[in-house]
């Protein structure tokens, strides 16, 4: 998966931004949750906290950081 994805990165120019990337998609995921814990509906899927927010990628691919 890794040899993909960074082959992936490497075609579409991204490559010098993958930790970048990577935090802000990590700061999104953890955002959803409600005080360090998920929060589950009634099918058991993961639901977005009031806290959530939405990772902004255009900044750090088109240099607007």
């Amino acid at each position: 998966m890794l040899y993909v994805l960074l082959g992936m990165a490497i075609r579409h120019g991204i490559q010098d931004n993958l930790e970048a990337i990577f935090n802000e998609i990590h700061e999104s995921n953890m955002s959803k949750l409600d005080n360090g814990r998920p929060i589950y509906n009634e099918a058991g899927k993961v639901m977005k906290s009031n806290n959530y927010k939405k990772p902004n990628l255009e900044n750090i691919i088109y240099g607007n950081h």
